[in-house]
């Protein structure tokens, strides 16, 4: 299997979830991740897209960003570029997972969930561009 490489831009418009997590599932199944994989890698660049368009430039707008995936066998990499704001994921701390759900907060649980579901997650700030890097690997990869 050879590595393949695509690349997409998006709208930030909620709209183009969907698109954009169909595109990331062609990713997933190039590397051969697992079903249960790809459905993480595509929970994990929706809610990073999420946040780019509501965090990043304030909400639906005319603004565009850029998801690209790299496949190689049994390993996806995912970057999401866009030219927001800085914002550095590691100065958002975990929060506490609640004893009942009834008392979960709305908000603030995203990023720690794609830390829990991806193997690898970067973030840095270039020449005015956020680039957030996820990994998901499969098991038996290294």
């Amino acid at each position: 299997m050879t590595v393949r490489r695509s690349e997409i831009r998006v709208a930030t418009r909620y709209a183009e979830l969907e698109r954009l997590c169909a595109f990331v599932a062609e990713g997933a199944d190039a590397a051969g991740l697992s079903a249960q994989a790809r459905d993480h890698v595509q929970l994990a660049v929706d809610e990073a897209a999420t946040n780019v368009i509501q965090h990043g430039y304030g909400g639906e707008g005319d603004e565009s960003f850029t998801v690209a995936w790299t496949a190689e066998p049994g390993r996806l990499t995912i970057v999401v570029t866009d030219q927001a704001p800085p914002f550095d994921p590691a100065s958002i701390p975990d929060l506490p997972t609640p004893e009942n759900v009834d008392d979960l907060s709305v908000g603030g649980y995203g990023l720690r969930f794609i830390r829990q579901v991806m193997d690898e997650v970067d973030y840095v700030r270039r020449d005015g561009v956020n680039r957030l890097t996820l990994v998901k690997k499969t098991k038996d990869e290294g």
